[in-house]
């Protein structure tokens, strides 16, 4: 199975498009900020999340990509694209193409339903340290083809991280470095 979250108008053949917005007639109307996903553990190959993470509050980040990781298969792909937030304000400081407008649209959202607003600024040097902390591996950024104003982040579901919580109830010894 492969999920297109956040589709909006943009549905994909062959993806099992997901949004919260149901004029955009996807194939699931579902809120992934108030539910978890209606699917298995383990049993997605890949997710893509098109422009749609900086219109989710970062307070909401970490549940959002650990249920991503959750419902993907070891190994599954997750590929997530955003406007790299200091190139489009460098771009609209100087109206760049003379498209003002359209450097504003990157910043705050294109504002045309309730949840087409930028609520968050993506970076993609913390945003690559934060899916690396919530167990994805091979992690790489890049500009988006032909949009270098926007950025494109692909990675894998790797093994979970411990955490505060599995080295409490599993105690320090394996975490303690021999010899130290």
């Amino acid at each position: 199975m492969k999920l297109n979250l956040g589709c909006g108008s943009n549905k994909i053949p062959g993806y099992t498009n997901v949004d919260v917005e149901p004029s955009c007639e996807p194939d699931l109307v579902h809120d992934f900020t108030k539910a978890p996903l209606p699917f298995e553990d383990n049993s997605v190959e890949e997710i893509l999340f098109f422009h749609t993470v900086e219109h989710i509050s970062k307070k909401l980040h970490h549940a959002i990509f650990n249920e991503f990781w959750r419902v993907l298969k070891p190994g599954g792909t997750l590929i997530v694209s955003y406007p790299e937030f200091r190139v489009c304000v460098e771009n609209w400081l100087k109206n760049e193409g003379d498209i003002k407008d359209f450097w504003e649209a990157t910043i705050y959202g294109a504002q045309r339903y309730p949840s087409d607003y930028h609520v968050c600024i993506m970076d993609s040097h913390q945003f690559t340290h934060f899916l690396k902390c919530m167990s994805f591996i091979n992690v790489i950024a890049k500009p988006e083809p032909g949009q270098s104003c926007n950025s494109f982040v692909h990675c894998q579901k790797g093994p979970k991280l411990a955490n505060y919580e599995d080295i409490i109830q599993q105690g320090m010894e394996q975490y303690v470095i021999k010899g130290a």
